[in-house]
């Protein structure tokens, strides 16, 4: 049997860093329209980083890879007043650099138009759209990494040109090389969010079986009595209860644990409370204890000082009690708050790892 349920947007933190890295090139954008693009691209990011937290499979995310090519084409106007105004006062070889600005910009334009194309042949056609593309699908989910590629290309195009441009002048040494670099790496990571988008489209559901439900059969009243009588004189005996392989809201709270080590490590806060939101929802659901508001909890651990510890004490009892519930011997509570106080990263990988593992168990159980 096939898990119907979406796979985890894994773009939505990398929206939120590219949002904020746009919001820090505000202030030292040179134009009024390199400001109002680096702006309207914040605000595009932070709304495509929504569509993905809220897995939208829908127009919304075709027109943010939209969004982006406008944001673009306010590049290619503030690139050609520069290129005017360069005529006009004598630029020399800066001319040559504003070009190949040019040029890298309409890459990047065609790249953000094609991303808005992959996405919008992915998901399920839109019912104002009357052009049937059905028989390009195949094509465009075989190369639905070739936008992300183009805007790749575009990008190191660009610094490649700056660095030759920069040894023409005689000005490339140490600081502007790693200056260069940091350029070439944060363009990677600002591309990096639209590869993943696109990837999320191609195939968004997960295919991890779903654990079955196992159902008691309905008795009969003749049966029930005598059921009920051989109770009566039946010899209590002690017996160890039985895993619960019934569905639990943890089962869709899987993450590769490289992945998320990786993004611990590299995005650090960013993926931490994003994790926090999820993790909470997945360990709703437990009988017997009252489920938590997810966006209180978040906010707390963002506002309220050493309440993260506690969040850390809580989801680990939740998690020990779900273990149980799944045969599994987990004791992980004390271990977890301890560590947070001394080494951070550490505790969300062992929460995610014994997650990880109570799903599996209910996966195996429910063969």
């Amino acid at each position: 049997m096939e898990q119907k349920r979406l796979k985890f947007p894994i773009a939505a933190p990398f929206f939120i860093l590219a949002a904020l890295m746009n919001l820090v090139d505000i202030s030292s954008t040179g134009s009024i329209i390199g400001a109002l693009a680096t702006f309207l691209s914040m605000g595009v990011c932070i709304a495509m980083a929504v569509f993905q937290f809220m897995q939208r499979r829908d127009i919304l995310p075709v027109c943010g890879g939209a969004a982006m090519a406008v944001v673009t084409l306010l590049n290619v106007l503030a690139n050609v007043i520069g290129f005017f105004h360069l005529i006009s006062y004598g630029g020399g070889a800066q001319i040559l650099l504003n070009l190949s600005n040019g040029f890298t910009l309409l890459l990047t334009l065609v790249g953000y138009l094609a991303v808005a194309v992959v996405v919008l042949v992915c998901i399920p056609k839109p019912d104002f759209i009357k052009f049937d593309y059905s028989k390009y699908e195949g094509m465009v989910k075989k190369f639905w990494f070739a936008p992300a590629a183009l805007l790749l290309v575009a990008h190191a195009i660009g610094c490649f040109l700056t660095l030759v441009f920069y040894g023409l002048m005689g000005y490339l040494y140490g600081a502007m090389i790693l200056r260069l670099f940091g350029v070439f790496v944060r363009g990677v990571i600002m591309i990096l969010p639209w590869f993943l988008l696109c990837m999320w489209v191609r195939d968004p559901e997960d295919k991890r079986p779903v654990p079955a439900v196992k159902t008691i059969p309905a008795v009969q009243p003749a049966a029930a009595a005598e059921t009920a009588a051989e109770q009566e004189t039946a010899v209590p005996q002690q017996t160890a209860a039985a895993p619960q392989t019934g569905r639990l809201p943890i089962d869709a709270g899987h993450i590769d644990m490289i992945l998320h080590i990786i993004l611990l490590i590299f995005v650090g806060p960013i993926w931490r409370y994003f994790w926090i939101y999820k993790t909470t929802e997945s360990l709703n659901g437990i009988p017997g204890e009252k489920d938590r508001n997810v966006l209180l909890e978040l906010v707390l651990c963002l506002f309220v000082p050493f309440y993260w510890w506690y969040w850390i004490y809580a989801s680990c009892k939740r998690i020990d009690q779900l273990a149980g519930m799944r045969g599994i011997q987990s004791d992980i509570t004390i271990l977890c708050v301890v560590l947070e106080i001394c080494v951070g990263v550490i505790t969300p990988a062992i929460m995610q790892d014994k997650i990880n593992t109570i799903i599996k168990a209910g996966e195996t159980a429910a063969v």
